[in-house]
C-alpha cells in the first residue's frame, strides 16, 4: 500500500466495519499475485482485482508490461481467480479489448461460489 500498511493490518482495521469484499487495484497485473496471495490469507471476504497493464508508481511515466496484451492480462486474471478472486475488472490504462479478453476467459468458467 502506498501508505505503507501491510495488507493484514488494513483488514484488521477495516473489519469493524463489515465490508462486503476486500479488493486490489491500480497495481501492475504481473506483481498483483503476491498481494492477492497476502490478503487471501487475511480475510475469507470475496475480494476484488482491478490491475494495470503497466507500471504506474510515478503516475508521469508508465512502463507497459508484458499484460499490455489483453490475451496476457487474461491469463493473469486466471490466476488471480485461481487465487482465490471472485470479481476481476481492469484498472488504468485497459482498454475495451482487454475486458473483452476477460468476459471471454469468463464465459468458460463456472461460478464460483460466494
Amino acid at each position: 500500500m502506498f501508505s505503507g500498511e501491510m495488507l493484514a493490518d488494513a483488514v484488521k482495521a477495516v473489519g469493524p466495519h463489515q465490508p462486503a469484499f476486500f479488493g486490489i487495484n491500480c497495481s501492475a497485473a504481473p506483481t498483483l499475485q503476491a498481494a492477492l496471495e497476502n490478503l487471501r490469507s487475511a480475510t475469507q471476504l470475496p475480494i476484488a482485482v482491478y490491475a494495470n497493464p503497466s507500471h504506474t508508481e510515478d503516475y508521469q511515466h508508465r512502463s507497459q508490461t508484458d499484460a499490455a496484451e489483453p490475451a496476457v492480462y487474461a491469463d493473469h486474471a486466471q490466476r488471480w481467480l485461481a487465487a482465490g478472486a471472485k470479481l476481476v475488472g481492469g484498472c488504468c490504462g485497459t482498454t475495451p479489448d482487454h475486458i473483452r479478453a476477460l468476459h471471454s476467459l469468463l464465459a468458460d468458467r463456472q461460478p464460483i461460489p460466494a
